[in-house]
């Protein structure tokens, strides 16, 4: 009677028909989490990167922060959703939304605000496969098996207007510092090249935005201190910094290089006087020691229209309520001191200078009330401006043609 039981217990014949329905469940479960996991992942790219392209080209018409043209970047939006796929299907319908984006919070907001300066003009778009969108859900292939047999997808991107970038009053194309400090005011924006610091400290403003190139350090910005812009680093701002250095290498070489024997000759400005005066066109002055002080003033005057270069090697510095002034027509966008020395050109105790200054292998310190009006600051070293000391643009060698307009993607689906 034992045998036989014995024979029963110990019989396993049929676990194995039981062990390959388990593994049939879990292989099929691992092929529509792979297979079904994957074609979703494929479609998902294809919806958002037709959400960033639609969201750019939209961006780009805007024309200005001011006054966007809101119904043409939708426009151009749609018009660029409609002409990708997902998952094989041409996309027929899409959100987009005008609004702003803070570059302060790093937030949407809807276009029916009062923008700050620190808003620029933006493009959402949003797209949905799902139940009435785009060819419905997306259909999956083996999920069917465990009940389900669509997935809904969507994605979302927002890029904002790049209107102000390139309207610099300060450029720093080396690996120098800037210090913007103690109520000093930049009326424009600021561009740093290379791996320096930046400090904006102690009340001092930056009406414009700060670019950076993608591996520049983040700028320390305290005690009341202001960039109304805020700060940019994406591919949008080091395209604009690559095209500033370039058009600034380009200006010294022009000025200093092939022109570098044309030119009265004068040394030792150091009082009250007006220099040679120039012609239609452009002029050239070369200067050994450029160093006016005590109420000196220097006139430069030349027709409207031209352009009046100095070049000046040896001491470059302006004081003590010294005055670069204008006559005959010509304007500060014409006007460039190149700089062609390793030291530092400085502008102090309430100095005033119209025009652009052009150093790219030495400093530039501006402090204790001087001010450079209506021109931009260009230098390799370190730049210092301190005291209610005050840089605008006007220079069209470092403006890009046309007011150059572009976007750049802020914020995508996670």
């Amino acid at each position: 009677m034992k045998k036989p039981r014995q024979t029963f217990i110990s019989d396993q014949s049929g676990a194995m028909a039981v062990m390959v329905a388990l593994l049939m469940v879990l292989l099929l479960s691992a092929a529509a989490l792979g297979v079904d996991y994957g074609y979703m992942a494929w479609v998902q790219g294809d919806l958002q990167k037709a959400a960033d392209a639609g969201a750019l080209a939209g961006a780009r018409v805007l024309e200005s922060d001011a006054n966007p043209a809101w119904s043409t970047g939708q426009a151009a939006a749609t018009s660029i959703v409609q002409q990708n796929k997902a998952g094989g299907e041409l996309l027929t319908d899409c959100q987009v939304d005008s609004g702003y984006w803070s570059r302060l919070s790093s937030k949407w907001q809807s276009s029916g605000i009062t923008p700050q300066k620190t808003d620029a003009a933006a493009i959402r778009v949003v797209i949905q496969k799902s139940s009435g969108k785009n060819g419905g859900p997306v259909q999956l292939l083996f999920a069917p098996i465990f009940g389900v047999d669509t997935f809904n997808l969507s994605a979302r991107a927002v890029a904002k207007l790049n209107s102000s970038s390139g309207l610099w009053s300060i450029l720093e194309t080396g690996n120098g510092t800037v210090t913007i400090n103690n109520n000093a005011n930049v009326q424009r924006d600021v561009g740093i090249c290379g791996a320096g610091s930046t400090t904006v400290n102690n009340n001092a403003t930056v009406e414009g935005g700060i670019y950076l190139n993608k591996n520049t350090p983040k700028p320390s910005i305290g005690n009341n201190a202001v960039v109304q812009e805020g700060v940019q680093q994406d591919d949008s701002a080091a395209a604009s910094l690559q095209a500033a250095s370039q058009a600034a290498t380009k200006a010294y070489n022009d000025l200093v290089g092939p022109a570098s024997n044309l030119g009265a000759t004068i040394a030792n400005v150091t009082a009250t006087r007006t220099l040679p005066n120039g012609a239609g066109g452009v002029n050239y002055l070369n200067v050994t020691n450029f160093r006016p002080s005590n109420n000196a003033i220097i006139t430069i005057n030349a027709p409207a229209g031209s352009s009046y270069v100095i070049r000046i090697s040896g001491t470059f510095t302006l004081s003590n309520n010294s005055q670069i002034k204008l006559a005959g027509g010509i304007t500060s966008d014409g006007v460039t001191f190149v700089y062609k020395g390793s030291g530092t050109v400085t502008l102090r105790n309430n100095a005033i200078l119209y025009g652009s200054i052009l150093s790219p292998n030495g400093a530039i310190t501006v402090s204790n009330g001087a001010a450079v009006k209506d021109g931009v600051l260009v230098s390799g070293k370190n730049i210092s401006l301190n005291n209610n000391s005050v840089s605008t643009t006007k220079t069209p060698w470092l403006t890009p043609s046309g007011g150059s307009q572009g976007a750049s993607l802020v914020q995508w689906t996670e």
